[in-house]
């Protein structure tokens, strides 16, 4: 008869030394059946294990620290001991064919590149002499198991029979594809044929009628039973034991409520299963990248900028179950004020610059408009003057030719000179002109005057 104890996933690692057994209470076994001691090591990441052994407190004692050893992979082992752990965290032993001398403690011991650790206490096993008499399928839980997408699974179970009698076949059937005591075919398992690719027989044909389910997915979710036949009768187990497959997914809970989340506020991300409680170990990915966080909640008490990204989580070493990814941005407010002075700084600039550059422009086009408007107006005044002048000229000349015998003539020409100089304006060139036709002027006039 085997004892199965626990169903365990192998591959489990941790930030912490430990050896856990399924139960610290008394395993009662059968002598002349078999026996599986489950357990499960975990260790700090960046050790490796370098040997494993398993001891007896009837031949040993404390840690184990020194021989012999029921089971030592180096030498010395035991016929009846035989190790189906690993060297990364599965640690089971079977004892075959267990009688009397078998009673006791066992404690499981292993050596690291940088540590020795033992799993004290160990489990105890009690031996009687009584042999099964009944037929009997016995599954380590009737309650549903939780299983993650993707990963493996073993339903663990043993099965009695009468003395004599001889077991011939063994099979394991879904009530998604058969019914009843699974009388007839199809089998997810049978050692004859039509064995799916996903299911692996583990047990024998004695009393271990374990199964393991690789590559789990939703299409394996169900009631399974295991089936046997031997020389002398037919054996179901029944009810059978039902599996819950679901997907992992990271829920995210923070400290605001509203809004974004941003720099300097906490939150939490929680690795979960709908069908599980609580998870052991898992992986966590940011940008699918791995994270050095095995529990099953990543705690950020103070977010930055940096922790932007997108994140999942796995079962640990079984990245198939990764969950869908969850995208988490932070808002970095912390330099939105200066970004703000930096822009209105290069905005005032700009617009300074501008003010100025328009200024400038608008100076010039005032000053060539002033620069043209003082040439147009001494072109204006040249061409008033010049009329003037010859009229001037005409009316002075006449003026002495018809007063030159009037008395106080003399006195009228020289207050008409007056008037004429006081009312013209002219350029440098322009005076010269008028004293030149004044003196022609006053040479007519004399003239005019010797020949009277």
């Amino acid at each position: 008869m085997l004892l199965i104890i626990l169903l365990l996933l192998p591959g489990v690692l941790s930030n912490q030394w430990s050896v856990s057994y399924v139960s610290l209470s008394p395993v009662c076994a059968a002598r002349g059946s078999n026996v599986s001691i489950n357990c499960r090591y975990e260790y700090p990441d960046g050790q490796q294990v370098q040997r494993v052994m398993w001891c007896s407190m009837r031949s040993n004692h404390g840690y184990c620290a020194v021989k012999p050893y029921v089971y030592d992979e180096s030498n010395n082992n035991q016929k009846n001991f035989q190790y189906i752990g690993d060297k990364t965290s599965n640690c089971s032993l079977l004892i075959s064919n267990i009688d009397q001398t078998h009673s006791g403690e066992y404690k499981f011991r292993f050596i690291t590149n940088g540590k020795k650790y033992t799993g004290d206490p160990g489990v105890n096993i009690l031996v009687d002499g009584v042999l099964s008499n009944q037929w009997s399928v016995s599954y380590v839980s009737l309650s549903p198991v939780c299983a993650a997408r993707g990963s493996n699974v073993s339903i663990n179970c043993r099965y009695e029979y009468p003395d004599g009698q001889q077991v011939q076949r063994v099979m394991w059937c879904s009530m998604r594809s058969n019914h009843g005591y699974c009388a007839v075919k199809p089998y997810v398992y049978d050692e004859t044929n039509n064995n799916q690719k996903n299911f692996q027989y583990i047990g024998d044909k004695t009393s271990n009628c374990s199964l393991l389910i690789s590559n789990i997915d939703q299409t394996h979710s169900g009631e399974y039973k295991f089936r046997f036949i031997t020389n002398g009768d037919k054996y179901t187990g029944d009810p059978g034991v039902n599996i819950l497959v679901d997907d992992l997914k990271v829920s995210m809970s923070r400290s605001r409520e509203n809004g974004s989340t941003i720099v300097g506020d906490s939150l939490n991300l929680t690795c979960t299963l709908s069908c599980s409680g609580n998870l052991a170990d898992v992986q966590w990915f940011k940008n699918r990248d791995l994270i050095r966080h095995s529990e099953p909640v990543l705690t950020f008490s103070r977010v930055t900028a940096e922790d932007s990204g997108n994140y999942s989580c796995s079962l640990r070493n079984f990245k198939t179950t990764s969950s869908e990814e969850i995208t988490i941005y932070i808002e970095d407010v912390t330099g939105f004020p200066t970004v703000l002075i930096i822009v209105l700084i290069l905005v005032s600039l700009v617009f300074i610059a501008t003010a100025v550059i328009l200024i400038r422009r608008r100076k010039a086009i005032m000053k060539e408009k002033s620069v043209k408007e003082r040439e147009e107006v001494k072109d204006s005044l040249y061409s008033t003057i010049q009329p003037q002048k010859k009229l001037h000229q005409k009316n002075h000349t006449g003026y002495s030719e018809a007063n030159k015998n009037l008395p106080g003539a003399e006195d009228v020409q020289q207050e008409d000179e007056v008037q004429y100089s006081s009312v013209t304006i002219k350029p440098k060139e322009l005076l010269q002109v008028s004293a030149n036709t004044e003196q022609e002027n006053d040479s007519t006039i004399y003239s005019a005057v010797m020949n009277g």
